[in-house]
């Protein structure tokens, strides 16, 4: 039988506790209070800290003849890459046509999202069981698209404890709809963290990776993405979060990429010293040569 977590008590706890009410949290701690404690949590960067681009191509391109040549260009450049590890998220239907045509080993694959079941009559959806059998190894959760069409912190969970099982590694997104400078975006990013994460074991956690996806940076130009303090303001906020609920040592290891209008004229301010390993892109991905630029971005900074 698959492995499942139980969480009976958990939503009785997050409400016993104020963490979670109608998805509001209190943010009792001003935001200057906040960098101040986060400057105390320093990761460094190591060797075997592992450095990701994943592409989340959405739905593109429109026919499987321009899904190959789009793959193609990605996987030629990345021959050159040592240090970075690329993931393509295509549409479902184009991951066994790629993966079955490609021999290399730079790249590996994973899908957009996952449903609450592992199988049943559930017309048009795709299970994480699915996703595995084709050659998938990631699949993208919770991302802002999916969230505005109802998906909630809650299913997120029940879709990440379903690619557990299936040996997925998720790619789970959060971040706020809007940033203000008291600090109030924060109780979002701690509710959201609180809700998908609560009660996971410390061994599913590590096989996770958070991707920090504010909304109001997505779909912009480079110039309108987080800026570098923003960003490692942000990213260790997300780790004291994480140090609160299990431990320091969790909350280091753990993997935190960003999402959020990533180009290759801004990559290299986002990756140096904002100590996230790497970005999910969207609509760069589907430019190859954009794309390749990120991943360059990332690799420079991985090899020093």
């Amino acid at each position: 039988m698959a492995k499942v977590q139980k969480r009976k008590t958990a939503r009785k706890k997050r409400n016993t506790q104020g963490v979670v009410i109608k998805n509001k949290v209190k943010n009792e701690t001003p935001i200057k209070k906040i960098r101040m404690q986060t400057k105390r949590m320093a990761v460094s960067k190591t060797k075997s800290k592992k450095f990701y681009v994943i592409a989340n191509w959405k739905m593109n391109p429109t026919t499987a003849p321009r899904a190959k040549a789009l793959f193609g260009a990605i996987s030629e450049r990345s021959r050159r890459l040592k240090y970075t590890n690329i993931v393509v998220c295509p549409p479902f239907l184009y991951i066994d046509t790629l993966k079955s045509g490609y021999s290399g080993r730079k790249i590996a694959f994973g899908a957009q999202t996952c449903f609450l079941e592992e199988s049943g009559p559930f017309t048009g959806e795709v299970s994480a069981p699915m996703i595995k059998s084709v050659g998938g190894e990631y699949v993208i959760l919770g991302h802002s698209e999916s969230r505005a069409m109802g998906e909630t912190d809650e299913d997120i969970r029940t879709r990440a404890d379903n690619a557990l099982n299936s040996n997925l590694t998720p790619v789970i997104c959060i971040g706020e709809d809007a940033r203000d400078e008291d600090g109030d975006y924060l109780a979002v990013i701690k509710n959201q963290v609180h809700a998908i994460f609560y009660g996971m074991s410390r061994d599913w956690l590590r096989r996770v990776i958070i991707a920090y996806e504010p909304i109001w940076a997505i779909g912009k130009t480079g110039k309108d993405a987080v800026t570098a303090h923003g960003l490692h303001e942000t990213g260790m906020y997300i780790r004291k979060i994480l140090a609160e609920m299990f431990d320091k040592s969790i909350a280091i290891e753990q993997r935190i990429l960003y999402g959020g209008s990533v180009k290759a004229e801004n990559a290299s301010a986002l990756i140096d010293g904002t100590q996230v390993e790497g970005f999910l892109v969207g609509s760069a991905s589907l430019n190859a040569e954009e794309f390749f630029g990120i991943a360059e971005a990332v690799e420079d900074y991985a090899k020093r």
